[in-house]
């Protein structure tokens, strides 16, 4: 959507062109129906020149009471030889282009390259310039500032105002110093602050210790042994099976451990046995599944060697 300036005369170019896209020439200025709208109220008849140009081109010529009217403005035009030819347009008071070119004649403004705009005016050149005219001032950003935080502040006290209001804070209103700060703290009510996680809260807490500090145990849990007077009196109390467990892996003798022990023991005095009267012996373990000890003997029972299964 192209953008127009207000009160401008401008010739549109369009093209008519049929249902399957083909240019249609000859068409006559009469023979169109023309419609505007003008800030998007209603439609009426518009009043307008249209001429051949070529190729299915034509021109639709407006004057600067076709925009005279802030808005959008819509036309439409139709032809019984071809298809509707819609146009709309913004139409605006100004545009960019009047405050883009400094120094140039009859522009409303001049832009400087901080971006900030000087109001001028001038016989000769049809400007307006703030250097040849009283009453302008600077409005830098800098400027600005130092104007608004250099005021005399006995200037602005208007009843009501925000300078009244700063005025009357700045009489008043005492500078609080490092000892007024340092009291107020420590005379805090520490009720008032015992927020969850707050070091208020931890202060609070320490306040409900009954003794001091070094009337308590040193005792360390980590490298402190702890003497039992008395146990024969204690009941109650079992190993867990992580107890048990832990006793029945302590080494014994060479790598057999207490639990391969209690199995041997087991298999040589009541489990099955086999091979007597041989120079085989075998024991079976409870469950009679595999043979526990092998033994190899002479014919008077001394045993030459042992195998076991521990598994």
């Amino acid at each position: 959507m192209y953008v127009v300036k207000e009160d401008t005369a401008l010739t549109i170019p369009i093209f008519a062109h049929d249902a399957n896209g083909d240019p249609v020439t000859g068409l006559l200025t009469g023979d169109w129906t023309k419609r505007i709208s003008k800030a998007s109220g209603s439609f009426g008849a518009l009043t307008a020149t249209i001429t051949e140009m070529e190729g299915g081109f034509y021109q639709l010529i407006l004057t600067s009471s076709h925009t005279d009217t802030a808005g959008l403005l819509t036309i439409y035009l139709t032809h019984a030889s071809c298809e509707q030819v819609n146009i709309q347009f913004r139409i605006e008071p100004r545009l960019l282009a009047d405050l883009a070119y400094p120094s140039t004649s009859g522009r409303a403004m001049d832009v400087n390259a901080d971006g900030t705009v000087d109001p001028s005016f001038d016989t000769a050149s049809g400007t307006l310039d703030k250097t040849q005219t009283t009453g302008f001032n600077d409005t830098s950003d800098t400027s600005v500032a130092a104007a608004v935080w250099n005021a005399m502040k006995a200037s602005y006290v208007s009843v009501g105002s925000f300078g009244e209001e700063v005025q009357a804070h700045a009489l008043t209103t005492e500078i609080p110093t490092i000892g007024s700060i340092t009291t107020a703290t420590w005379e805090e009510t520490m009720s008032s602050h015992v927020s969850a996680g707050t070091v208020g809260l931890n202060l609070a807490q320490m306040s409900l210790v009954d003794a001091s500090v070094s009337s308590r145990s040193d005792f360390d849990v980590t490298s402190d042994g702890v003497i039992v007077t008395t146990s024969n009196d204690k009941t109650g109390y079992a190993l867990t099976s992580a107890g048990y467990a832990a006793i029945l892996v302590q080494t014994v003798e060479g790598v057999y451990t207490l639990q391969d022990v209690l199995k041997l023991l087991v298999a040589a005095l009541a489990a099955k046995t086999a091979g007597g009267g041989t120079t085989t012996l075998s024991a079976r373990d409870l469950t009679d599944t595999l043979n526990r000890i092998v033994l190899t003997v002479d014919a008077n029972g001394n045993r030459s060697a042992a195998t076991y299964n521990l598994g």
